[in-house]
């Protein structure tokens, strides 16, 4: 028969308690970091994407280049499933 408190005795919450917020803050740094890194894929896409807006827009309808990137497929970074 296992007595009450029996898993590091009566002290167990002064022990594990510490170790619970250092989880906590651990995941909180983690979510931070992963937020970071997306804002700044998603200001990457957003440069290029005004970026090529741009060229399109500055672009002499009868320069041979124009024409031919016109017709290739946008690059988007979603192409995949």
């Amino acid at each position: 028969m296992m007595r009450r408190g029996y898993l590091f005795g009566h002290r167990r919450i002064d022990l594990l308690t510490p170790q619970l917020d250092q989880a906590d803050d651990r995941k909180r740094t983690e979510r931070r970091e992963r937020r970071a890194r997306l804002e700044k894929r998603a200001a990457d896409f957003a440069r290029k994407q005004s970026n090529i807006l741009s060229q399109a827009e500055d672009a002499d309808p009868t320069d041979p280049d124009h024409r031919t990137r016109s017709r290739r497929p946008a690059v988007t970074g979603h192409d995949h499933p």
